[in-house]
């Protein structure tokens, strides 16, 4: 340990690190607004509630992808992938894998080095948290790269046991040198005291693929 990384060190402890002042210079370079008519042709024609629950950047092109869900005029709610360009024109919607299979509510969503993307789905909607997540299944799914295919296909699913109904995600991680998948998310408990359901206990889950 060197005297300049002691010092430093004792400095951090202490509160005498020197503070970043930023810069004065202009970097914003362009501020406007995407109008709402560029995504009508590619969302729902109607629906109750909707909500995009992340963006990714995609590893391979300079695309990004929205996700989420929304519930139809009679409630029921499914999973919506949007792919856009780099400066957000849309391109296309997904609703329903290759298969017909309709999406469901994408709570969180990451893309391996390789392209293939993998997903934690639900078959309810987050904005009903004293129904749905009590009793929505959870389901771990890997699919190919849709944005360079064209087309949405589903490798490999897995269906969490039930104790995990309960369980929000809010992001996913991949070894990189392995099948390891990693969930990073809150549990719904009831507070006994309010009777609310709340989201206040972190879970974090593992999960290997074979």
């Amino acid at each position: 340990m060197t005297n300049d990384f002691k010092e430093n060190l004792l400095n951090y402890f202490v509160g005498n690190m020197p503070r970043e002042t930023g810069t004065a210079d202009e970097i914003i370079k362009k501020l406007e607004e995407i109008p709402e008519r560029n995504f009508k042709s590619f969302l729902p024609n109607s629906w109750n509630d909707f909500k995009f629950e992340g963006i990714l950047k995609d590893k391979l092109t300079s695309n990004v992808i929205l996700y989420g869900g929304y519930k139809d005029t009679s409630n029921n709610p499914y999973g919506i992938i949007m792919i856009l360009s780099q400066d957000f024109k849309p391109l296309k919607t997904y609703y329903r894998y290759e298969s017909g299979t309709r999406l469901r509510y994408v709570m969180a969503m990451n893309q391996d080095d390789d392209g293939t993307f993998y997903l934690l789905n639900c078959d309810g909607y987050p904005v009903d948290e004293n129904v749905s997540f009590q009793t929505s299944e959870k389901k771990f799914m890997i699919v190919n790269n849709f944005v360079q295919e064209g087309k949405l296909i589903i490798r490999k699913s897995y269906i969490f046991p039930e104790d995990y109904k309960n369980f929000y995600a809010y992001k996913i991680f991949k070894d990189v040198n392995s099948a390891n998948y990693c969930f990073v998310g809150k549990m719904l408990t009831l507070n006994s005291a309010s009777g609310y359901y709340n989201y206040d206990e972190i879970r974090i889950i593992a999960l290997k693929v074979e």
